[in-house]
């Protein structure tokens, strides 16, 4: 990670020198540049929404996780709430090991309850369909 972060700050430098001549260069630049944490988590979760008739992906429906049998003394109320992009999915990191109720939900389509169960360890891929009303 080191070298990453002195090849970038090298990189940034040189960037620099080119910031008069090169106006449109540099700000697209600055723009694009992103540093992508690659050990930021471990994906514990991958979620699909799908409308049950054509199997077309949902973009914006809520998944709301909460945990059954949170021990007590546990921080938070045990709630995770994701929504689903363009093509219908979302990812989950780090996700606490344990079972989850999770409800599904967007408007103009039945709502829908499942559980799921998260190991510690594993990835756990869980796809919903939804019927519109």
């Amino acid at each position: 990670m080191k070298q990453q972060i002195t090849t970038l700050g090298n990189l940034d430098l040189a960037v620099e020198i080119i910031r008069l001549p090169n106006r449109n260069f540099y700000d697209g630049f600055k723009t694009a540049r992103k540093i992508v944490e690659t050990s930021a988590g471990n994906l514990t979760l991958k979620g699909q929404a799908n409308e049950k008739k054509t199997g077309a992906p949902i973009k914006g429906v809520t998944f709301t996780f909460r945990s059954i049998g949170m021990m007590a003394g546990s921080s938070g109320n045990g709630e995770i709430i994701k929504k689903t992009a363009d093509k219908g999915k979302f990812n989950i990191k780090n996700m606490p090991a344990g079972t989850y109720q999770v409800t599904v939900n967007k408007p103009g389509y039945a709502e829908k309850t499942e559980t799921v169960i998260v190991a510690e360890g594993d990835l756990t891929d869980l796809k919903v369909e939804l019927e519109r009303l």
